[in-house]
């Protein structure tokens, strides 16, 4: 039976695997969303509507690109995405694109980066607190 305190004692070659599939799925939802950003604009999508989404799907990015990259600290998944969010806004500022670049955009982005940060450290708090109720506590002896 699979139970939170069985990811404890995986094998390398599982965790091996689901680091893998983590970078993979990092990947590719940053080729979606780079493609939806530069392809033809949606309709329909109130102003108040695109900066939502644009909030989420960095707020998603980051929780993936902690994950996948664990390793980097904290600070590389918010840098690396702010500059990818910032390099989106200026391709959409070339003519042959067909959109329109946004600061407000570009804010937007960096809200959900905060907001996936700040969920990251949640669960890795929660995670050190679960970790440290699941291992066996060492018997102290009155001697």
């Amino acid at each position: 039976m699979f139970t939170p305190a069985t990811v404890l004692n995986w094998g390398p070659r599982m965790r091996q695997a689901l680091a893998l599939g983590l970078i993979g799925l990092f990947i590719a939802a940053c080729l979606i969303v780079a493609a939806v950003a530069l392809g033809p604009p949606p309709t329909g999508l109130m102003a108040e509507h695109d900066k939502i989404l644009h909030a989420s799907a960095f707020w998603a990015l980051m929780l993936l690109g902690a994950a996948a990259f664990p390793r980097c600290g904290a600070i590389a998944p918010v840098i690396g995405l702010l500059l990818g969010g910032v390099g989106i806004e200026l391709a959409q500022a070339l003519p042959i694109i067909h959109r329109d670049a946004d600061i407000a955009d570009v804010l937007a982005d960096a809200c959900g980066i905060v907001l996936g940060w700040t969920s990251v450290m949640a669960i890795y708090l929660f995670w050190r607190l679960f970790r440290s109720l699941v291992r066996p506590k060492e018997a102290i002896c009155d001697d």
